[in-house]
């Protein structure tokens, strides 16, 4: 059989010999070259290129030149005439290589391609198997070194005892794939592989094997698993479709990496007595026929169950805060995390939690909840608080904490606590503690959470031991989000003072810059306020805030810097601002990342100093005031004291003396008189029976009488009507003057020479000025007609007593109408 394939070898080796032979040139319509010894050449062989023209051109001669792959190369110039050119390359590389003939013109005259390469490697048969009884066989070789040309592979399958019946796979990879199909389990088969190429071919060693050795059974289709009364047993069943009879199957927990490995041989039953209660186990299980030859199927399609539940079997691990909220009262917050299935066990449904106050062994107050912390409001007392866990089964350990009232003031907070990013994920906190503290009294608990929400769940924390100083957070970190990190020192599980930072991951420049607003102050000030910008918009923790302030015709704004830790009430003062100057002002805020874009951009303008702007409105307004009221009262004085001021200036004369009147002399004469009757003109004067009495005292003899501002007295009855219609006063007046003048006796008085004349008559009174409302009201007065007698009067050429006219003593009253005698009450003083 041997002989056969050399003799077959001798005979492929010549044909390729002729074909590259007859290969090794190439024609083209100005000339030819050729590649000799081969256009296929081993790899440290070297090839001689003769380029030849077929026809004369205007650029032949002596001109032609060899390149290879377009370039030009230094070759070894072996012949050279005015139609060929002969060259020897010593250097070539594996794989094709391109040679092409020019001439002076660089026009192409032809070209050939060269490849280099080695024979292909022997073959190795590495495994075949068949998928299933009724799959194909499919054989693994190992092809051996590369030999940078095409090489095809063939695999031939045939039984031991039967060479002719041979199944040929053509153009295979490193895996041949047959369409034979096994007969009886007990027929051996055997499998060669030939490669072959352009500079030669070779066969594989044969590869034998049999039924059970190559075909690979199907994987268990079904997996049954029973969990009994105890949690961390089970019995695992799978089941096969085909006829084998060893198994083996392979079980973990479902975050778990590593497998457990359990086989058998007889029984398809597999007992499992070390599984976890309340966990995720998978499963998987594979099969063979046989148990000391043959090849063991896939594994089967994974089965995840979870075990029972069972009783906790550990405590919660719980720490708390204590806070006073006055003299009586404080709060009490507890905190703990959830436990791990490995040791709750099971579903915990709740979490209870019972105060005993003092010694007391009764519960004081007993809470269940299903959060991991609670905040409760107790008396300032000690306490002893239980904290436990519960499932189906049971709960777990209780875990004791003595609350007591002692003062954790002198437990210090750490120091200088930073956060800083790594990887984008992750943030590292660190801090320092005092350089004289040697021994601490606890663990460290970090806590951390989004300062910009409103509810909180208390379950973002770590508990940190005392000797460490820095932890990592790797998870429930988002991106771009700025977190609030809390650093307590622990003392019997009670929480100290806390150091706080900000820390972020994967932070971007923030989107907006904030809104803000400006108040002016008096002392050339300006007062910036401003809102912290949406979290979302901040893309991590703000450390700064940026306040520019720009001249309209300035190129370059000053720059004030705020961080954060110095504006808690995100507000900055800025002082000496220039007066009569426009200015912009705008905000933008920074982060790790950079500074934000601004929002908002104001203007602000001071035409005056603030101080000095309201001092100058103050007196304008004062001012303009004053003027106002001063106009109004020199209106009303000069209304009020203009007229008097006129009658003092034309009648401040000296009162006559009324005995030395041509009236008194006359009175004389008659004062024996009988009858009593008053003179003529008295009597025409006199209208009413029951005139008022107008009374003057005279000064003595001898002294002159001073005339002081008379005071007028009027007393108006009330009318139905402002004032009398001009018809009924003219009939009223000729009334009274057609009554006669009855006689009245006469008596001399001590202090003046007049008589009282009182008339019966009704007195009929008319409106007068508003200025004499409030003066006091008088009885005695003079008629009426007598003033309106004495102007009449004046022409008459009868004879009339010498005396001083009485309207002299009257004032004309301001603002329309005149002052009758009849109710007005004149006083003369002597000085």
């Amino acid at each position: 059989m041997e002989r056969g394939f050399y003799v077959c070898w001798i005979i492929f080796t010549m044909t390729v010999i002729c074909v590259l032979t007859k290969n090794n040139e190439e024609h083209c319509g100005k000339g030819k070259i050729v590649a000799r010894p081969a256009s296929v050449l081993p790899i440290g062989s070297s090839v001689n290129i003769t380029c030849s023209l077929t026809q004369a051109t205007d650029c032949s001669l002596k001109t032609l030149t060899i390149m290879r792959n377009s370039t030009q190369h230094k070759f070894d110039i072996i012949e050279s005439s005015d139609y060929s050119v002969s060259v020897l390359d010593s250097n070539l590389s594996p794989y094709s290589t391109t040679y092409s003939c020019r001439n002076a013109c660089k026009v192409l005259i032809c070209g050939i391609y060269v490849k280099v390469g080695r024979s292909p490697d022997q073959p190795e048969i590495v495994n075949c198997e068949q998928e299933g009884e009724e799959g194909s066989i499919c054989c693994l070789y190992k092809k051996g070194r590369d030999t940078y040309i095409q090489t095809t592979y063939q695999l031939q399958i045939y039984p031991t005892n039967c060479p002719d019946n041979v199944t040929i796979v053509h153009e295979c990879g490193s895996q041949c794939k047959s369409s034979l199909v096994m007969g009886p389990h007990d027929t051996e088969y055997t499998a060669v592989v030939k490669a072959s190429n352009e500079l030669g071919t070779i066969v594989s060693l044969p590869y034998t094997f049999t039924y059970f050795d190559a075909v690979k059974p199907d994987p268990p289709q079904d997996i049954f698993i029973e969990f009994h009364n105890s949690s961390n047993i089970c019995t695992v069943s799978p089941r096969a479709p085909q006829s084998t009879s060893y198994f083996r199957l392979r079980y973990r927990l479902v975050e778990d990496n590593t497998w457990q490995m359990v086989e058998t041989s007889i029984h398809k039953n597999l007992t499992l007595t070390d599984l976890q209660p309340f966990s995720k186990y998978e499963f998987q299980a594979s099969c063979k026929f046989l148990e000391d030859k043959g090849k063991w199927s896939n594994w089967s399609i994974s089965v995840i169950e979870q075990t029972p539940e069972d009783v906790p079997n550990a405590s919660l691990d719980v720490w708390y805060r204590q806070e006073p909220i006055d003299h009586k009262t404080q709060n009490i917050t507890l905190f703990w995390k959830n436990m791990s299935a490995s040791h709750s066990r099971g579903l915990i449904k709740y979490y209870q939690v019972v105060f005993y106050k003092g010694n007391n062994t009764s519960a004081a107050e007993k809470l269940t909840i299903t959060t991991t912390w609670l905040t409760s409001c107790v008396d300032k007392a000690a306490y002893v608080i239980a904290v436990t866990a519960h499932n189906s089964k049971g709960n777990s350990p209780p875990t004791v904490i003595n609350v007591t009232t002692e003062d954790v003031s002198e437990l210090p907070s750490p120091l200088n606590i930073v956060v800083q990013e790594i990887n984008n994920v992750s943030v590292t906190v660190a801090w320092e503690i005092l350089p004289k503290r040697k021994m601490l009294t606890g663990d460290f608990i970090l806590e951390w959470n989004e300062p910009h929400k409103v509810h909180q769940i208390y379950t973002n924390w770590i508990k940190v031991p005392k000797h460490y100083r820095s932890a990592i957070i790797s998870d429930k970190l988002m991106p771009c989000v700025c977190y609030k990190f809390h650093l307590y020192e622990l003392k019997n599980s009670r929480a100290g003072f806390a150091k706080v930072a900000f820390g972020a991951t994967k932070q971007e420049v923030p989107s907006t810059g904030p809104q803000f607003n400006y108040k002016i102050w008096k002392d050339s000030s300006i007062l910036v306020t401003w809102k912290e910008i949406p979290a979302d918009s901040q893309k991590g923790c703000i450390v700064q805030y940026n306040i520019y302030m720009q001249k309209t015709h300035s190129l370059s704004p000053v720059q004030f810097i705020i961080f954060t830790n110095q504006s808690l009430k995100n507000q900055y003062q800025i002082n000496n601002i220039q007066h009569n100057i426009e200015y912009l002002i705008w905000m933008t805020c920074s982060n790790e990342a950079g500074e934000s874009t601004r929002a908002l951009v104001q203007q602000i303008y001071l035409s005056l100093d603030g101080s000095f702007e309201g001092y100058v409105k103050i007196i304008v307004v004062v001012t303009i005031t004053a003027i106002l009221l001063f106009g109004i009262f020199c209106v009303l004085f000069i209304k009020q004291k203009l007229p008097l001021l006129l009658y003092k200036i034309w009648c401040n004369k000296t009162v006559p003396d009324p005995a030395n009147c041509s009236w008194a002399k006359e009175y004389s004469t008659h004062k024996n008189d009988k009858t009593g009757l008053l003179p003529d003109q008295l009597s025409r004067t006199s209208s009413f029976e029951e005139p008022d009495t107008l009374e003057i005292e005279v000064a003595e003899s001898g002294e002159d009488i001073q005339l002081f501002q008379p005071e007028i007295l009027i007393k108006s009855e009330a009318l139905t009507t402002d004032t009398l219609e001009v018809e009924k006063l003219i009939a009223l007046q000729k009334d009274v003057e057609e009554q006669s003048v009855p006689n009245v006796p006469l008596k001399s008085e001590e202090s003046s020479l007049y008589r009282s004349l009182k008339s019966h008559e009704p007195i009929i009174t008319v409106p007068v000025s508003d200025y004499l409302v409030s003066q006091e009201i008088t009885v005695d007065y003079l008629p009426t007609h007598i003033l309106s007698d004495s102007v009449d009067d004046e022409d008459d050429d009868s004879d009339e007593v010498d005396f001083v006219p009485l309207h002299i003593f009257i004032p004309t009253v301001i603002g329309g109408g005149k002052i009758r005698l009849d109710a007005v009450k004149i006083n003369s003083f002597v000085e």
